[in-house]
């Protein structure tokens, strides 16, 4: 072997160590660790759910990957739930879901029924986050959920006086400042406090 390729041999295994040195160190190896994971759309956000196992236990994690929610319009949900089904011999009715909707702002606000187009009614789910973790006898559940219903382009006139744009619902258990901020939660005290 050449002097050179001896010198290149030295630095290679010094970098890389030998078997001998590997096997002969003080410190186990950490086990098994699997990761898994998974993209997904639901009502047109676009999320990731991730499944991650180390020596001292798994954790499972879905949060969103875009900026803003899409979401979907009634008759885009129905179309999608009739073609989950498909096979089963069911569906879902989308003149009934719509004649129920009309009853429901016909009961809420009488002649505006006339002009309501449930087409442009969109759901969006805004956040969708839930962590587990579980570390021998201990576990860690946090969980946020936010969904929105904009009805702004539902009527064909719109008062400028008042009239509604979103309805939203959000349950949550986290304190997880980027989660929260997402979701557009309104935390009474702390926007008195901020004024």
């Amino acid at each position: 072997m050449s002097k050179d390729n001896e010198e290149r041999s030295v630095r290679l295994h010094a970098r890389r160590g030998t078997m001998t040195d590997v096997v002969a160190g003080d410190e186990p190896g950490p086990g098994v660790l699997i990761s898994a994971g998974a993209n997904f759309t639901l009502l047109g956000g676009k999320f990731m759910a991730a499944f991650e196992k180390k020596s001292d236990g798994y954790g499972i994690l879905v949060i969103p990957t875009d900026t803003e929610a899409a979401g979907m319009s009634i008759g885009e949900i129905i179309r999608d739930v009739n073609a989950l089904i498909s096979g089963s011999g069911a569906s879902v009715n989308q003149k009934d879901v719509e004649g129920k909707l009309k009853d429901l702002a016909e009961a809420s606000d009488p002649g505006k029924a006339k002009t309501f187009d449930i087409s442009k009614l969109v759901i969006r789910l805004r956040q969708l986050f839930l962590y587990y973790r579980k570390t021998g006898t201990s576990s860690t559940t946090e969980y946020a959920f936010s969904l929105e219903v904009d009805a702004s382009d539902c009527f064909g006139t719109k008062l400028g006086i008042i009239g509604l744009d979103t309805v939203f619902f959000s349950i949550w258990n986290t304190e997880r400042r980027a989660i929260l901020e997402r979701m557009r939660i309104v935390d009474i005290q702390s926007y008195l406090d901020s004024r």
